[in-house]
């Protein structure tokens, strides 16, 4: 959309208060409302409302082939593809793999690229947003 950045800021500055939540506000919720945001397109659809914990998201992911294939098919629904990571800019999508808060055992992340780091939600204490590096980012999608 020609007024992106600022609807994006906007968007961001709001982002960054709110708490994680599995149903509402989990990684996949972040990304695909970053897009919608971006584009007016939503990559996360009819998925939406289909999972209300950890658990649950774990599950659905199952089925959908894991995080990073969920997301690539969803993103090729709505026209967006898969890029070399370093081409990534602001808006886009990159996806991690992170220590679980709690077991530890490695997790994905689905973060939006903001410069040189990246954001997810946080799921520690009052939520807000983590800073990542993105050396660390191993898949990316462009979003513009």
């Amino acid at each position: 959309m020609p007024d992106w950045e600022a609807r994006w800021i906007a968007w961001l500055a709001g982002a960054r208060a709110r708490p994680h939540d599995w149903a509402t506000w989990s990684c996949a919720h972040f990304a695909a409302d970053n897009v919608l945001t971006l584009t007016g397109a939503d990559p996360l659809g009819v998925l939406r409302g289909r999972w209300s914990d950890e658990d649950s998201a774990n599950a659905l992911l199952k089925t959908l082939g894991g995080l990073a294939q969920a997301t690539n098919d969803a993103l090729e629904a709505v026209g967006f593809k898969a890029c070399p990571r370093v081409y990534a800019q602001r808006g886009d999508l990159v996806l991690f793999v992170a220590p679980h808060r709690v077991t530890k055992e490695p997790v994905e992340l689905l973060a939006v690229v903001n410069g040189s780091r990246a954001l997810v939600p946080s799921q520690l204490g009052a939520g807000g947003l983590v800073e990542l590096k993105m050396s660390k980012a191993y898949r990316a999608w462009g979003i513009r």
